[in-house]
């Protein structure tokens, strides 16, 4: 073995358990660092009156961290003496609970001026918002002021999601209605470090609410769309295939994927593939699917690109069935493909079955105002801020207690019934609806 010193200490970083024990004998130990320079006799490691040097030093540093530990204890005793009750269990509880929500602010951030599926579902979202606000505020708004939205449009091609959040969260807007885009996705850390704020996350992305403990979904969830699709078949032999085709975003993979977990059962075999929004031709993808023979195809999308797949798929000869999630377009947008047998998932009400008192006086106060039906997508924006406004306006109520409010509830709105499940994640009221 060599006997030459080393100079400089190996760096402590990454180092693999195999040479841990190497390199702890050949290079300056971790209790040696600020001490003095730590010798090697023949790269066998410290030597004996070095090694008493060190335990020394290590036996008094831990009595001056115990005793450092047993002042600050006592510190923390004094503190609590004088807050009373008010800075004892109900301080800890307050901080554990979150900030306390002004329900007279909410921030919407939504894909508004540009072209696109999500532009269009963004701007239908806000006009029932809109109609929301107009009604509360008539009422006397919340806690007795006027409810404002402050609004900002991710379709900018400079917004940047994560810092306009903060931006808005340190100016004092605490509720959030977020949806739409892509960067939910891609951030979706920021809402679980922004715990001071609650936000409504309006987007498919199947584990929307289970990361995060201030947030819900008021929005169609991608799971239950998954679930409510894949029932419809059955495993019938080895040969047995299907045909999950989605929007090549972060969403629609990450729907795709769960799609495909619920369908690998068994023997069967799920196939997916995956195309570019505003995709016009898809002869390519309807080539390589008629060889698999499949008995159903799937497809995750807005449904911006459904008619042109619908009938491509249906040019090739395919006489399976067709199956589409909810997208983001409005009833009439999606029409009917001859010849091909092709379903669709569709909310109650969009298929006319529902017809509570709140969905009346929804649907008449916005054709009043806009002049037309309100679409599903402007029920779900209605919906969000009714509900938003109610559960920040409970007494007491916090970022971190408004979860509650939703979890394992159910309530009446524009949309139906909203029924939410422990993770305050909402089951909206859908049905697949053959398109002929």
């Amino acid at each position: 073995m060599s006997t030459r010193q080393r100079k400089s200490p190996t760096r402590w970083t990454r180092i693999s358990r195999r040479n841990a024990y190497r390199l702890f004998l050949r290079s300056k130990p971790p209790l040696a660092r600020g001490f003095k320079t730590h010798r090697l006799k023949g790269g066998l490691g410290p030597s004996r009156d070095n090694i008493k040097y060190f335990s020394q030093r290590f036996f008094m540093n831990v009595l001056k961290c115990i005793f450092a530990a047993g002042a600050l204890a006592l510190c923390a005793c004094s503190s609590s003496d004088v807050g009373g009750g008010a800075s004892g269990a109900g301080g800890s509880d307050t901080k554990a609970s979150g900030a306390v929500i002004d329900a007279s602010r909410m921030g919407v951030v939504l894909p508004l001026g540009g072209k696109g599926a999500e532009c269009a579902a963004g701007a239908e979202i806000l006009s029932g918002m809109q109609i929301a606000v107009s009604q509360i505020n008539a009422a006397g708004g919340v806690g007795g002021k006027p409810l404002r939205l402050e609004i900002r449009d991710s379709a900018q091609e400079e917004f940047a999601f994560s810092e306009t959040l903060a931006n808005m969260s340190d100016s004092g807007i605490k509720l959030f209605h977020v949806g739409l885009d892509d960067a939910i996705v891609a951030q979706y850390k920021v809402f679980g470090r922004l715990s001071d704020c609650f936000f409504n996350l309006m987007t498919t992305y199947p584990p929307a609410t289970t990361g995060t403990d201030n947030a819900t979904r008021i929005f169609v969830n991608g799971a239950q769309e998954g679930d409510m699709l894949t029932e419809q078949i059955e495993v019938v032999d080895r040969k047995q295939c299907y045909v999950v085709m989605n929007e090549d975003t972060l969403c629609g993979r990450s729907n795709s994927a769960y799609f495909c977990f619920n369908l690998n059962k068994g023997t069967a075999k799920a196939y997916a593939d995956a195309f570019k929004r505003g995709e016009k031709n898809f002869g390519i993808f309807s080539g390589q699917i008629i060889r698999l023979k499949p008995r159903f195809i799937f497809y995750i999308g807005s449904g911006a690109e459904l008619s042109d797949f619908a009938g491509s798929v249906r040019d090739s000869g395919y006489d399976g069935v067709l199956l589409a999630t909810c997208g983001l377009l409005t009833k009439d947008a999606v029409k009917p493909v001859p010849g091909l047998r092709f379903g669709k998932l569709r909310t109650a009400y969009e298929c006319g079955k529902v017809a509570n008192e709140t969905s009346k006086k929804f649907a008449a106060a916005y054709e009043k105002k806009f002049g037309v039906r309100p679409s599903w997508l402007a029920a779900y924006g209605y919906d969000a801020i009714m509900l938003a406004a109610r559960a920040a306006s409970e007494p007491g109520a916090t970022s971190g207690s408004m979860r509650k409010f939703f979890s394992n509830k159910t309530y009446e709105g524009a949309m139906g019934k909203l029924k939410f499940d422990s993770s305050a994640d909402l089951l909206s009221e859908l049905e697949i609806v053959e398109l002929k």
